[in-house]
């Protein structure tokens, strides 16, 4: 090992943790870099010495220091090389929220970072630099593992150390090699709070890397490492129900400035472990050898569970959480995740004049579901907004979403609920979706929707597997279950000959406006027509198939109806449909199971989403109808049905 350039492998009874008294850091300091100290700061360290100092003076004896940094400096007295570091002001990753879009950001960096190394960095140094934590080291870990005391721990770390010999030793050849920095985590991240997001609650907030500091760890090894490294510490102080998220946040951004290929997406997982068990066993091992030094044991409380938690985990299912969080605008939510956000009315005045420059008159809330929604008039005729030339006297709607604001024009009328539930209104509900689908099906497409997915999209139906500890009722979960499992055995592979196209994805009785037709002066109140003026909440809108569209509008519009016409519902809206489309043989047979699958999703995620907000009776807005139409859709004979459709269809 001595002889093998500049290797430097530990043996585990040798202790590298260097020896200084702080009272000789200013003469240290004043003879290597000629700098008078000020107050010296012993900052936590793990196998070397770190001292935090301001310059007591604007003097500098240093032809190489031209300029002193007011900042301050950190003196790193290592076991073989002392380094003066310029300090850079800001937080830790650790101080600030574990929220998706730091994660992200993190990747972004990291990826940046190994893009510039890729270009063409290099140094002979490293050509034959080895030290004990490099994970090519991985085997090494084995002369340490009587730090170990647990014997469940052993055993994973006995078969982490078996696996990284068996599956990752061998794909090294189809890793990318590179410099790597070999120690990004929490602590060696320094961030500041990303801008605009004052109205955000502070422990919603995203940060961006400032710097990574702490590079006395960088070898030549494989870039994948390096990003498995960071998965693997970000991880570790992360909400324990959203620790197996981390790496997908984080490869999202890293795979958007850099890919990786299919070797090295699957050895992450193992890679992570690895990382783990490396910072547990040498963290134990250096505590024997340092008693009383805490930051040794930083990782050991909640390191040791995770390590157990990813050795356990199914590897497919992890692997293709994380691809669903890599690609384009993904978004499909964990069932542990809340994704209501939180803004106190009294600051949507402050948030509407900075964005909009418009002064709000009093602000109403409105019902929602995954954002929040405020209704306002202007307060004034002034607008500060060159995009905004005339004021909509009628008034706006503020969304605040989960990741974005957005500021609507408010539309005066009725939505569909509040007007009677006849044939013609639903006729021309059907009419309208197909006038909608022939102008999207005419050319109308946009880069965005190629790979966007969320949860409630019914291409992810078979995902509404994951939340069935919503429902209590036993009939109502052998109905689901039957549902779901038709859906992936008779939908999925008729999606070749689905139309695809971009579509609305929530035409629901609640976003439709409506006004009544003219020159019904004599009919009774409960028996007129109305017709669309307007189709609102186009935040679903996806990429899918156009027969999706005018089931889910069939779903929702069948549950306020009259108990002995609810499925009737579904024939007059084609009726009004097929007025302006056609659907194929496929398509049309498609439609009770795709109604079912509507309904489930609505009574399911809306049954798990009031578990997590307790009182928001807006979320059971389907729950009380909904339930025993699902039971209705999927006990009525399938040919009747479409017979009857077919005869309202046909009649004139």
């Amino acid at each position: 090992m001595s002889e093998e350039g500049n290797s430097k492998v530990q043996d585990p009874n040798e202790s590298i943790k260097p020896r200084l008294d702080p009272n000789q850091v200013p003469k240290l300091v004043a003879r290597l870099y000629g700098i008078q100290t000020g107050d010296i700061k012993s900052l936590p360290s793990y196998d070397d010495l770190n001292f935090f100092f301001r310059p007591a003076t604007d003097h500098v004896d240093n032809k190489n220091i031209p300029e002193l940094n007011k900042a301050g400096y950190v003196l790193k007295f290592g076991p073989y090389l002392v380094r003066l570091l310029t300090y850079i002001p800001g937080s830790t990753f650790v101080q600030t929220p574990y929220v998706p879009g730091s994660f992200y950001n993190i990747g972004k960096t990291v990826g940046k970072l190994h893009n510039a190394i890729a270009d063409g960095f290099n140094h002979p140094f490293y050509e034959n630099h080895r030290f004990l934590w490099s994970l090519t080291e991985m085997t090494q870990l084995r002369e340490f593992l009587f730090a170990v005391k647990d014997a469940n721990d052993l055993d994973v770390v006995t078969k982490v150390v078996g696996a990284f010999e068996r599956d990752i030793v061998p794909r090294y050849p189809e890793f990318t090699p590179g410099v790597i920095h070999g120690d990004i985590n929490a602590y060696n991240t320094i961030v500041f709070e990303v801008s605009g997001q004052e109205m955000m609650p502070c422990d919603q907030r995203a940060h961006d890397v400032t710097a990574l500091i702490d590079w006395s760890d960088v070898t030549k090894s494989y870039f994948v490492f390096d990003i498995a490294i960071a998965i693997a510490y970000f991880s570790i102080d992360c909400e324990e129900n959203k620790l197996l998220d981390v790496g997908g946040h984080i490869l999202k951004g890293y795979t958007k400035y850099r890919k990786l290929n299919e070797a090295e997406i699957k050895s992450i997982p193992l890679l992570v472990c690895s990382r783990l068990c490396q910072t547990l066993v040498f963290g134990a091992h250096t505590y024997t050898q340092q008693p009383g030094n805490e930051y040794v044991l930083a990782t050991a409380k909640k390191g040791w569970p995770l390590l157990h938690k990813y050795w356990s985990a199914d590897e497919s299912k992890l692997l293709n959480k994380w691809k669903m969080s890599e690609e384009g605008n993904s978004k499909v939510q964990d069932p542990n995740e809340s994704i209501k956000p939180r803004l106190d009315p009294s600051q949507v005045p402050k948030l509407v004049a900075r964005l909009y420059g418009i002064q709000t008159g009093d602000i109403k809330s409105l019902p929602s579901y995954d954002d929040l929604n405020f209704f306002f008039r202007p307060a004034t005729d002034h607008v500060d907004n060159k995009n905004i030339p005339e004021l909509n006297k009628a008034g706006y709607v503020l969304k605040f979403g989960p990741y974005l604001v957005r500021l609507l024009t408010y539309i005066p009328g009725s939505t569909f609920v509040q007007t009677p539930y006849v044939p013609g209104s639903f006729y021309n509900i059907g009419k309208t979706v197909g006038k909608l689908h022939n102008a999207i099906a005419d050319g109308f497409n946009h880069p965005f929707y190629e790979n966007h997915r969320f949860l409630w999209s019914l291409t992810e139906m078979t995902r509404l597997r994951e939340f069935f500890s919503a429902i209590k009722d036993a009939n109502d979960l052998d109905v689901v279950t039957k549902v779901v499992d038709g859906f992936e055995r008779d939908i999925v592979p008729r999606y070749p000959e689905f139309t695809t196209g971009v579509i609305h994805g929530d035409i629901n009785e609640q976003n439709t406006i409506v006004s009544e037709v003219s020159g019904q002066e004599m009919v009774p109140c409960d028996q007129r027509v109305h017709d669309v003026t307007a189709l609102l909440d186009w935040s679903d809108v996806t990429k899918s198939y156009f027969v999706f569209d005018i089931a889910i509008t069939i779903a929702y519009c069948s549950i306020e109806c009259e108990e002995n016409k609810q499925l009737d519902v579904g024939g007059h809206i084609l009726k009004g449909y097929t007025k302006n489309r056609k659907l194929n043989e496929a398509e049309f047979k498609s439609i009770p199971l795709l109604v079912c699958s509507r309904l489930c999703q609505s009574l399911v995620l809306g049954a798990h989403a009031y578990s997590q907000q307790p009182g928001n009776e807006y979320l059971l807005t389907t729950a009380k109808k909904g339930w025993p139409l699902l039971h209705k859709y999927w006990s009525a004979d399938e040919s009747k049905l479409l017979n009857n459709w077919k005869a309202i269809i046909e009649f004139n």
